[in-house]
């Protein structure tokens, strides 16, 4: 093992045995020298000094600042929360709060709680109901539409899956109106829809069974 390279450690020399093993002198790349225990560099638990480790960390940790992730617009790296590192971050209604690195990594943060809230809480509106019912023909091959949409090739884009982003794409629905596909022999798509009356889907529906 001595003169191996394990990761950025080179292993110069075994210092004495221990209660817990064998330990080495290490070198990392960057000149510090570490004791490493023998069976931590052999299933390779350790490939560098905490200095280096750190450094990734920071290069990973910056490079989202300035991103957009979910609703929150990664700004400065703050201060720490016990073991855990902060970001300042406004979410897109304008308000700005203090997020752990951690859940912004994982994809666990995508919002302040108002907004979230706000989604969550439009389970028995309209605009949900008509998400679901959108969903519903196009996928579900027992639902009594399905015969006019999913089973003729009409699909739903797979950004609209999630409801949080047909309501951003599409805003509240409208009291009176209706979800209208612009071609109707189009998909459900951002581009391709809009929120119309009740008149003007028949008289677009119309239009194109003349053609």
């Amino acid at each position: 093992m001595i003169g191996e390279k394990i990761g950025k450690w080179l292993v110069i020399e075994r210092v004495y045995n221990g209660k817990h093993g064998t330990y080495y002198d290490c070198r990392c790349d960057c000149g510090d020298i570490y004791q490493i225990r023998g069976d931590i560099l052999k299933n390779k638990r350790s490939k560098q000094c905490k200095n280096c480790r750190q450094k990734e960390i920071d290069i990973v940790e910056n490079s989202i600042i300035g991103k957009k992730i979910g609703k929150w617009t990664v700004g400065k790296r703050i201060n720490f929360d016990g073991q855990s590192k902060l970001f300042e971050c406004q979410c897109d209604c304008g308000r700005i709060h203090s997020v752990q690195g951690s859940r912004l990594f994982k994809g666990k943060a995508n919002g302040c709680k108002d907004c979230l809230n706000l989604i969550h809480g439009m389970d028995k509106t309209p605009t949900k109901y008509t998400w679901r019912t959108m969903i519903a023909r196009c996928t579900n091959q027992k639902n009594h539409n399905y015969k006019y949409y999913g089973a003729k090739g009409v699909t739903v884009c797979e950004r609209w899956g999630t409801f949080k982003n047909f309501l951003d794409d599409m805003g509240v629905k409208p009291e009176g109106l209706q979800l209208d596909r612009i071609d109707p022999y189009g998909n459900y798509e951002p581009s391709n829809c809009r929120w119309v009356t009740s008149k003007e889907n028949n008289n677009n529906k119309r239009k194109h069974k003349i053609k």
